[in-house]
């Protein structure tokens, strides 16, 4: 089963988004799909703050907000509108 990051769940934008490898996700039966299992995962998300009028800038610090990530299996994408969608997710792991 193949599932992804729709817009509607995660908010525009989704090339920003990393996913936490180090947190076992939730899944997570819905009712809105008919029983489909969804897929609850812990990430973040980096933030636009401070890029208002740069084209690039190699020099500013990265920020991220945390976000909860709601996958869906792949054949119900664009069933609540449509909206940005994907399949691939950057990974990032804590060191501990």
């Amino acid at each position: 089963m193949i599932y992804c990051l729709e817009e509607k769940d995660n908010g525009e934008g989704l090339q920003r988004i990393f996913l936490n490898t180090n947190v076992h996700p939730q899944i997570i039966q819905n009712n809105e799909f008919d029983g489909a299992v969804l897929i609850m995962a812990e990430g973040k998300r980096l933030s636009e703050e401070g890029w208002e009028d740069c084209l690039y800038a190699s020099e500013m610090a990265q920020k991220y907000e945390k976000q909860e990530l709601q996958f869906i299996p792949y054949y119900l994408w664009n069933n609540r509108g449509e909206g940005e969608m994907t399949v691939w997710v950057r990974s990032e792991s804590k060191v501990v």
